[in-house]
């Protein structure tokens, strides 16, 4: 049986692209799937053999024996393949193949761009940073067996050598939620699930729920992990009543939050990360059958043209002209949500993904 370890030293060992579409898939389709992860449990999952790494250090040397320890790990496990989920993962790759393995590079995200959107390096080093880093990832890739992409624009970087996976839902997960119908006292719902930060334009949301009519039933949930305490506080002044924060969910319990909710938030920041990004919450929230209010982000029309609102996520009174237009019109949300759904089930599915994965799979180590 083909064995396919997955490394991964940043994300959580239950991350939803690592291990819920991709290791569950391989495991699936025969393969046997081996996930080193911090924090992981010594235990099978789903058919996937989860392993511990050390908690990822932030000092220089911590996060080199941390590498170090990674590298040694993986190499025990003497798999067929490794699937490398992180961009530190780069120099452990090029071990790894030294030994004489296949090595998969998984890109999740545009890295110089993202490099261009830290907000701890100092701006003066962030063009040079991402440039080298530029260089380095393109050089790097050379030496490994496939890369894989999680949208397009990231596979153009790679020059024909990428194959595209993207972070897509499976619908028939999600059940169709009802947004045209209130919840039996009254509120309507708009939700947003995923990492709570600035760069996500929460605050502008918050902000424009002030400007909402008083009688308008509008609530806001967001879901997820909030890093920054300082900021969860300035959410709660800033939105009020309305505004709700709670603490992330399991992957299994996302349908059924969507499926209560009448309206999906994804009103990103114009970052230069966000302007090309695929927010896997655009397609999960559509295929709820939710409408969608989104930022104006020409890249985001060629995946999201339907089924969706579009605001300039910086104006605070557009955003709240929005909310109001879509919390008065249930005939609208109900179109727009029926809009979006058909979309996914006939273009945006995991299914054709994991079609892609197994493909690949299959020509570098064999078909279970």
């Amino acid at each position: 049986m083909p064995h396919i370890c997955i490394l991964t030293t940043v994300h959580d060992p239950f991350d939803t692209r690592v291990f819920h579409r991709q290791a569950r898939t391989l495991a699936a389709a025969g393969y046997r799937v081996t996930l080193l992860a911090q924090g992981a449990p010594e235990a099978q999952r789903n058919g996937v053999q989860l392993r511990p790494l050390p908690p990822r250090a932030f000092s220089f040397w911590k996060r080199a024996r941390g590498l170090w320890i990674a590298w040694r790990r993986a190499l025990a496990c003497d798999a067929d393949a490794y699937h490398l989920h992180d961009p530190e993962l780069t120099l452990v790759g090029a071990l790894l193949k030294l030994s004489g393995k296949h090595v998969v590079l998984d890109v999740h995200e545009h890295v110089p761009l993202q490099i261009l959107d830290k907000r701890y390096i100092p701006p003066p080093l962030r063009r040079p940073l991402a440039w080298l880093y530029d260089g380095w990832e393109r050089l790097s890739v050379r030496l490994f067996d496939a890369v894989i992409a999680a949208q397009p624009i990231i596979a153009e970087r790679f020059n024909g050598r990428a194959v595209v996976v993207g972070n897509l839902p499976d619908p028939d997960r999600f059940f169709p939620a009802d947004p045209a119908t209130p919840a039996p006292d009254g509120t309507l719902t708009a939700i947003y699930i995923g990492v709570v930060e600035r760069r996500r334009g929460l605050l502008e949301v918050a902000r424009a729920l002030r400007r909402l009519p008083t009688d308008c039933p509008l609530r806001v949930h967001i879901i997820g992990p909030c890093p920054f305490p300082d900021f969860a506080a300035e959410l709660r002044a800033a939105g009020g009543d309305r505004l709700s924060l709670e603490p992330p969910v399991p992957f299994e319990e996302v349908p059924a939050l969507l499926a209560g909710a009448h309206i999906g938030l994804a009103t990103l920041l114009p970052t230069p990360l966000n302007r090309i990004g695929w927010p896997r919450k655009i397609f999960e929230y559509m295929a709820a059958g939710l409408p969608v209010l989104r930022s104006d982000f020409p890249v985001w029309d060629a995946f999201a043209s339907e089924g969706c609102l579009t605001v300039d996520p910086l104006d605070e009174a557009a955003i709240a002209a929005a909310l109001a237009r879509l919390a008065a019109d249930g005939d609208l949300r109900q179109r727009l949500g029926m809009a979006g759904r058909r979309l996914v089930r006939a273009r945006y599915r995991w299914a054709d993904e994991a079609a892609a994965l197994l493909d690949l799979y299959g020509r570098l180590i064999g078909t279970p």
